[in-house]
């Protein structure tokens, strides 16, 4: 699994929506899928 890559992607929406629930939905999707 590569964490790495999720981690990044997780930064990249957390810093375009500013937002840290947006940023753990995703992740929470990204792991779920």
């Amino acid at each position: 699994m590569q964490i790495s890559s999720v981690m990044f992607t997780l930064l990249i929406f957390s810093f375009i929506f500013k937002s840290h629930w947006t940023a753990a939905c995703m992740g929470t999707w990204l792991l779920n899928t």
